[in-house]
């Protein structure tokens, strides 16, 4: 069952790049949002088999992890999974996100939980973001 809203943010692509060992095409993001109240910064790296923003009508899957931190120095960090869908010019990606974080502090609570996710990419490369606790 999908929750509460916890996290709202937004950020933009930084750098694209294809890597040689493994054909991966390589997506780096900045990120700033609040997480349940708590403003956050981090950065995002995506990986996929194709470049992030897919032809019309086309789909593509990929996996990505975040670190992020609040002005206090506090962290928490996720491994997710996607896929990205580009239908009628419009970019949405939608996922899971499973979060690590320090038994103690301000995102202990974070620990272990997974994430629903919906992302919408604007064509200058920022996004906009939210995520659902699921329960």
């Amino acid at each position: 069952m999908i929750a509460e809203l916890i996290y709202e943010g937004e950020g933009k692509g930084t750098e694209i790049r294809m890597r040689v060992k493994d054909g991966k095409v390589e997506t780096l993001f900045k990120e700033m949002g609040r997480m349940k109240g708590v403003e956050v910064f981090g950065e995002v790296t995506w990986w996929s088999d194709v470049p992030f923003v897919p032809r019309e009508g086309q789909s593509i899957s990929g996996t990505g992890v975040g670190t992020f931190f609040s002005q206090d120095g506090e962290k928490f960090t996720w491994s997710g999974f996607g896929t990205v869908t580009r239908k009628n010019g419009k970019v949405i990606e939608r996922g899971s996100m499973l979060y690590t974080a320090p038994e103690k502090g301000a995102f202990a609570w974070l620990d272990g939980l997974v994430g629903v996710y919906e992302l919408e990419t604007s064509p200058d490369f920022s996004f906009k973001i939210k995520v659902w606790q699921w329960k």
